[in-house]
């Protein structure tokens, strides 16, 4: 880990919120506001992204990994959809193998949400990590590289329910 390196780390974008309906890639109804809900994801993601490529830079990928730890971030205005925004970061603080990020996001007139992020640098788990035991909860189904004896891959797929029932009707 490069200290100095993350102490100095800043980024200042320009993104767009796109323009389409992310509400069956989520497997969201469509209700009022959700557009605006899921444009304040984007925009959470995109920080949270850019904060931790900059700290990618100054870490040894062989052995370390960055994590989000602490995401506080609040919204002042309505999050426009298509129009471009500027996007700027910092690191604000520095400790014991973590930093923490001031974030804003801005259109032409004003500060439309800032915040702060927190990441953690931890020690990356060796490659031939052992193996868990997978125990299947009720109306899930097994990963299909799981063997009889219960025992999967750390890699392995993630459990999904057998069946999916909407719990909002769209009207």
């Amino acid at each position: 880990m490069n200290e100095q390196g993350i102490s100095e780390s800043w980024f200042d974008e320009h993104h767009t919120i796109p323009r389409r309906d992310f509400s069956g890639e989520f497997g969201l109804l469509r209700a009022a506001g959700t557009g605006e809900a899921l444009a304040a994801g984007y925009l959470i993601a995109a920080m949270q992204n850019a904060c931790l490529r900059e700290m990618q830079h100054q870490i040894d990928d062989a052995c370390e990994t960055v994590i989000g730890t602490s995401i506080d971030v609040r919204r002042h205005a309505s999050l426009p959809v298509g129009v471009p925004l500027r996007m700027t970061g910092w690191v604000v603080r520095i400790g014991e193998r973590k930093a923490t990020f001031e974030v804003r996001v801005m259109d032409h007139e004003r500060t439309l949400c800032d915040g702060q992020m927190t990441f953690e640098i931890r020690a990356r788990p060796p490659v031939d990590m052992p193996r868990a035991r997978v125990v299947a909860l009720p109306g899930c189904t097994l990963p299909r590289s799981a063997d009889p004896s219960g025992d999967v891959d750390a890699n392995a797929e993630v459990m999904q329910p057998a069946t999916r029932t909407p719990s909002l009707v769209a009207t």
